[in-house]
């Protein structure tokens, strides 16, 4: 239906795709996706990002209220966002709190503590069958280290199948690792007009 913007001199433009992930009715957590996975896979996967996140001693857990923490998630969020190439906007500190609020049951932020200290985060929204993996923060010094980034999608997949959702869209971005857990491509424009 948008192509009747060509009409009013738009023009559309082709992105980056959006990485989805299809969750299968059977999978209610991380494990049942793991269990799906090759072995070969399921081993990486176990070798490579979830026991160094286990043997730094740190844990993965879901925040029951992010006001809270609502200085350190900005913190991490800031990290990352700004080593974006392509920033329109920055959110401020109190909109974490504010989509919690909004969002309800439909609002999950999983953390990755290392000594009771946060040090990564992914918030993940559903909107009916469809669970998004909305924003992610982590401490760059520690991920020097640790596969945070890894770890933190490997959380969202499992917050995705607790919605009980059919997919999971994780967003145009690192999309080797994406596809790396199942993700396939979904092609995605924008509707451009020139004034001049």
């Amino acid at each position: 239906d948008s192509k009747v913007l060509t009409k009013l001199s738009y023009r559309e433009l082709e992105t980056e795709p959006n990485m989805k992930l299809a969750l299968m009715q059977d999978w209610k957590n991380h494990e049942n996706y793991l269990a799906s996975l090759a072995s070969k896979y399921r081993s990486a996967c176990k070798q490579k990002i979830l026991k160094p996140i286990d043997d730094a001693n740190c844990t993965v857990e879901r925040l029951t209220d992010i006001s809270v923490h609502a200085t350190r998630i900005h913190e991490l969020y800031l990290e990352v966002h700004e080593k974006a190439s392509l920033r329109l906007f920055t959110l401020p500190e109190d909109y974490f709190a504010a989509l919690e609020d909004v969002l309800g049951e439909n609002f999950i932020c999983t953390v990755i503590k290392r000594e009771e200290k946060i040090i990564g985060f992914i918030i993940t929204i559903k909107d009916g069958d469809i669970a998004f993996g909305y924003h992610i923060g982590y401490d760059k010094k520690e991920a020097e280290n640790l596969p945070l980034y890894l770890r933190l999608l490997h959380a969202c997949i499992h917050d995705a199948c607790s919605f009980g959702c059919g997919q999971l869209s994780l967003g145009r971005t690192a999309l080797e690792p994406k596809a790396g857990l199942g993700c396939k491509p979904e092609p995605i424009s924008v509707w451009l007009r020139h004034r001049q």
